[in-house]
């Protein structure tokens, strides 16, 4: 494992990269958690098992990223999930990527899967609709941002 820093919009993420091959699963953590969650352990160690890499990063306002997470939309993630990606494609010679995301991080997963060649997409627990609801650490900038994506 080693810990990586990259920049977005001038603010650090901090990830670990379990090492494998070119071949990169990026790992999106959901509100109010982290590139330390179990669950993100866990598949880092599995898929660095079976020789695939496995990067685990904190969006920017979240666990060690610089930032402030009553800021960080659906939008500043992401920024942030494309910059992760072009950085381990420029720095780390990674090729291929899937995307694994967990509640919230697969809101962005999905929509950057949409974009972006992507080899494989995992969700876990992702909600798509917000707007019949209130959810619990959505202030009003969330809940403006995301109205500008069709998650379905």
């Amino acid at each position: 494992m080693r810990r990586l820093t990259l920049m977005n919009k001038n603010e650090r993420i901090v990830g670990i990269l379990h090492e494998g091959d070119e071949r990169c699963v990026i790992g999106a953590h959901g509100l109010q958690s982290s590139k330390e969650s179990e669950k993100m352990k866990m598949l880092g160690e599995r898929f660095s098992s079976e020789g695939i890499s496995f990067f685990r990063f904190d969006f920017r306002g979240c666990g060690e990223s610089d930032g402030d997470e009553s800021r960080s939309t659906l939008s500043e993630r992401i920024s942030d999930l494309l910059a992760v990606m072009r950085f381990l494609r420029e720095n780390e010679g990674m090729r291929r990527f899937s995307l694994v995301g967990s509640s919230f991080g697969g809101c962005v997963s999905l929509v950057v899967a949409s974009s972006q060649e992507i080899e494989a997409l995992v969700t876990l627990a992702t909600p798509v609709r917000f707007e019949k609801r209130r959810v619990e650490g959505f202030n009003e900038l969330y809940r403006e941002d995301i109205r500008k994506y069709d998650l379905l």
